[in-house]
């Protein structure tokens, strides 16, 4: 649970700037504007806000490493930042509207925004990471904003924080109507390399939208109704994301628990099944959630998540495609039936949807649905009852090494939403950290049903 720090951590912003490609009298572009594809526009409603990334580094011994006195230099990271934009020229645009008032990306050239920061403050300050007041603010202040044009927003904000103790955190936000976590990664590991000089990048971008095109005419097969979309009646309609965030944070509480690789490897065993590493924690946040929250018995809960189709579409596309290319899931039970049966029951629940919405044909109907239906946007299926869970465990999250070692930690920041988790890989080790947040009276039953089940494994 969140380590109390009688001290309030102070950040203070040292600069502002927008970096912009390096090439700017270089050759034409081959694409100047980029249109959205129906799976960036479900996102649309969060076209003013970042979806953010936080990499924790501890500045190296210099007998280990000779430039660790140039440790994420400023000036380095806007000149290799402005490197690496060129072959990311898009996500230095801005978003417009076309004659249809659908959303694309203007390549403009307009920039990217770079804050530099500091703190007296030292990283471990920082407890166990739960304390989304501290985290919000390592990254730029996204609600100057919310009333500014879209037209004048960047679609990457960029926030370097250096810590007291000689430790910094990169903030890593993106226009989430624009990438995925994917495709962000994939951003943050191809400038990694940049500053490291190596000669070219690992994956180079590929923003070709036709690669998502739907069939023609269209092949809705299933019923995508329950999948985690949401009908709007009218064009540029937001939902009800902005009342999501405006949960009353001061009875929310955000836990991290812990899952070594062993007890994952008897969680397995004791499914008897071949579930997924995925599936096994999902079932076992989701019954621990409901039997926290003391919900009634025969009450419906809905647990969602994504998953990512890069690879299960045929043909799959092509690494490097930067875009959303994220599936949304739902999947729905009776309270009492979580609490009473074992957590593989949940994880099966969850394998099963997992099975089905990722064959290929799934997929494209989830395409052609979108495309049927243009006022499709996410439907946010979190807060008790219900849970949403992410994960990164399988992103290359611990590949940034800008030439000073990986991160000791990645991080999602500041989580403001009862009824969200998070899962992490531990780097190398093969661990995994569960972060959630709960309302304050459920978060030390969660932990002990958490434990509890986990010691009897």
């Amino acid at each position: 649970m969140q380590m109390m720090n009688m001290n309030v951590m102070e950040v203070k912003v040292k600069e502002r700037s927008l970096v912009k490609p390096a090439d700017q009298n270089g050759p034409p572009r081959p694409i100047n504007i980029i249109p959205l594809s129906d799976l960036d526009l479900i996102y649309e409603e969060m076209r003013k806000r970042m979806s953010t990334c936080l990499y924790f580094y501890n500045k190296p011994n210099q007998e280990e490493v000779p430039t660790s006195n140039h440790f994420f230099d400023p000036s380095l990271l806007k000149k290799s930042l402005a490197k690496v934009l060129v072959p990311f020229y898009p996500i230095a645009g801005r978003l417009g509207y076309d004659h249809n008032r659908r959303l694309q990306i203007n390549c403009n050239d307009d920039g990217v925004l770079f804050v530099v920061a500091e703190t007296n403050s030292h990283i471990h300050d920082l407890g166990d990471f739960t304390s989304s007041s501290d985290l919000s603010k390592l990254s730029p202040p996204a609600p100057e904003y919310y009333s500014t044009e879209i037209s004048s927003i960047p679609l990457l904000a960029l926030q370097v924080t250096y810590f007291g103790c000689g430790g910094i955190c990169l903030s890593v936000g993106g226009a989430h109507v624009v990438m995925d976590g994917n495709s962000a990664f994939d951003f943050v590991n191809a400038w990694s390399q940049i500053t490291r000089a190596k000669p070219t990048i690992t994956t180079p971008p590929i923003f070709d939208r036709t690669l998502l095109s739907p069939r023609n005419p269209p092949q809705i097969l299933f019923d995508h109704t329950n999948d985690g979309y949401r009908l709007l009646h009218q064009p540029n309609q937001d939902n009800d994301y902005d009342d999501l965030n405006n949960n009353n944070n001061n009875f929310i509480k955000v836990i991290v628990v812990k899952i070594t690789k062993d007890q994952l490897n008897a969680l397995k065993l004791k499914a008897n099944n071949n579930f997924s590493t995925f599936s096994i924690l999902a079932g076992l946040i989701w019954k621990c959630t409901c039997m926290a929250r003391e919900l009634s018995k025969d009450e419906e809960t809905k647990l969602s998540f994504s998953s990512n189709g890069r690879s299960k579409l045929k043909p799959p596309l092509p690494l490097g495609y930067f875009g959303n290319v994220v599936f949304e899931n739902t999947t729905t039970a009776l309270v009492g039936d979580l609490q009473s049966k074992p957590f593989w029951y949940a994880s099966n629940l969850v394998h099963e949807t997992l099975t089905r919405n990722l064959e290929n044909e799934y997929l494209k109907s989830v395409i052609d649905f979108l495309k049927v239906h243009p006022n499709t946007k996410r439907r946010f299926e979190f807060g008790s009852p219900n849970l949403g869970i992410n994960s990164w465990s399988k992103f290359s999250i611990y590949d940034a090494d800008f030439g000073w070692g990986p991160p000791f930690l990645v991080h999602c920041g500041a989580i403001t939403n009862e009824g969200r988790s998070w899962i992490f890989d531990n780097n190398t080790s093969g661990d995994l950290s569960v972060y959630i947040s709960l309302y304050s009276q459920h978060v030390e039953k969660f932990n002990s049903y958490f434990k509890n089940l986990l010691n009897k494994i």
